[in-house]
């Protein structure tokens, strides 16, 4: 029996345009990420979040496993469309600790809520 092969996802990095001090790190592609958009929003990147555990991603692909077999796909097209999620989920990011979040918090109304940013120095 053939052991199943880890892929490993290459290191995308963020640095500082001044100082060229590493800011971010993460196995995701910074270019392709989805961006904040429309009116008084800053276009930041947006980042998913990981799960914290194995039990989420288990539901998450019963879930998915139930949406295909309901279409009346084939039962070994969900089972290569399971293994291609499981794989390419395990995405890490990391924020370097040696950023210094400011302390109040800025408070900001939209139309659909408020939303609370945290600036980091």
């Amino acid at each position: 029996m053939a052991e199943p092969t880890t892929q490993r996802h290459q290191i995308h990095t963020q640095h500082c345009r001044f100082c060229n001090h590493l800011l971010l790190a993460t196995t995701r592609d910074i270019p392709t990420l989805p961006r904040r958009s429309g009116e008084g929003k800053d276009n930041a990147l947006i980042l998913p979040l990981e799960r914290t555990n194995e039990s989420e991603l288990e539901a998450e692909l019963e879930a998915e496993a139930q949406s295909t077999s309901n279409s009346n796909s084939n039962s070994t097209q969900g089972q290569a469309q399971t293994g291609k999620t499981r794989q390419s989920s395990n995405h890490t990011t990391l924020l370097l600790a040696t950023t210094i979040p400011d302390r109040r918090a800025t408070l900001i109304r939209r139309e659909d809520g408020i939303e609370k940013r945290v600036l980091l120095r």
